[in-house]
C-alpha cells in the first residue's frame, strides 16, 4: 500500500481472493462486497461529465454566511437571509468561490487532492453607479493558501492589477459574464486566450503553477483607486 504523491490518501490494492458477499468490501465502503464492487468490473465506465456532476452536487450545499447566522436570525434560507439584494444600485452581483491551488508568481499553495481541509476564497464584483467593488472572503481562522494568494495580487501595481483580476476570472470560473461592448472591443486573439481560460475552467483539467502569471495580456478597461484589507 502507497500514498497518491502530494497527499495523504493511501491506494488501495485488490486482494487476491474476493471477499464473500456479505464481507465488507475491500474499497472500505463499509457495504457489502455483492452490493459494491463485486460485479463492477462489468459495467461501463461513467464520463468525466457525469462525475463532476455528481461532486458539484454534493458541494452545493446553500447556507447563510453571515457571521452570527444561527436558526434564531436566519431563515435557512441563504436567499431570504443576509444576502444583498438585487435592487436599486445593484443592477448585476457576481459571486463564486475557488480553493487557491496557485498563487500569481507560481508559487503552490495547497494541494487539491489532499484529504485535509482545503482552504476557500469568495470572489466577488459588486457593480455601482459610479463603479465597481472586488471583495475576497475567507476563513480567517483557516485561509492561509487565500492570504498567499491576495498577497500576490497586492503585489501587482494599479496598472495590471485589472487584468490579473480578469486572469483570476477566466481561470477559474466558468460562468462568467461579460458587458458584450467590452468583449467585442477585444481582439480575435485576446477572445481566443480567455476563452482557453474559460476552458480550462469548465473542463477541470489540471493546471500548472504558471496559470495565474503575467501573460502579457493587456485587456482591462478600468482604473483601479483604491484597495483596502479589512
Amino acid at each position: 500500500m502507497g500514498y497518491i504523491p502530494g497527499t495523504k490518501i493511501k491506494t488501495l490494492e485488490l486482494p487476491p481472493n474476493p471477499p464473500g458477499d456479505e464481507d465488507p468490501c475491500w474499497c472500505r465502503s463499509q457495504v457489502p462486497y455483492g452490493k459494491c464492487h463485486k460485479h463492477r468490473h462489468e459495467m461501463q465506465p461513467e464520463s468525466r461529465w457525469t462525475i463532476l456532476k455528481r461532486v458539484r452536487k454534493l458541494m452545493d450545499t446553500s447556507y447563510c454566511s453571515h457571521p452570527d447566522a444561527s436558526p434564531a436570525t436566519c431563515t435557512g434560507r441563504i436567499v431570504k437571509a443576509h444576502s444583498l439584494q438585487r435592487s436599486g444600485s445593484l443592477s448585476r452581483l457576481a459571486v463564486d468561490g475557488v480553493h487557491p491551488e496557485f498563487d500569481f508568481e507560481e508559487n503552490s499553495l495547497q494541494a487539491l487532492a489532499s484529504t485535509d481541509r482545503l482552504d476557500q476564497l469568495t470572489y466577488s464584483a459588486i457593480p455601482f453607479e459610479d463603479g465597481s467593488v472586488f471583495a475576497f472572503v475567507w476563513d480567517s481562522k483557516a485561509g492561509k493558501s487565500c492570504i498567499r494568494l491576495m498577497q500576490s495580487l497586492d503585489r501587482f501595481s494599479n496598472d495590471d492589477v485589472g487584468d490579473a483580476l480578469i486572469r483570476m476570472t477566466f481561470e477559474h470560473f466558468e460562468n462568467t459574464f461579460a458587458d458584450p461592448r467590452w468583449w467585442e472591443s477585444l481582439t480575435p486573439r485576446e477572445r481566443d486566450a480567455l476563452e482557453r481560460r474559460t476552458g480550462k475552467a469548465a473542463g477541470q483539467e489540471n493546471r500548472d503553477r504558471g496559470c495565474l502569471k503575467e501573460d502579457g495580456l493587456r485587456v482591462a478597461r478600468w482604473k483601479i483607486v483604491a484597495r483596502q484589507w479589512l
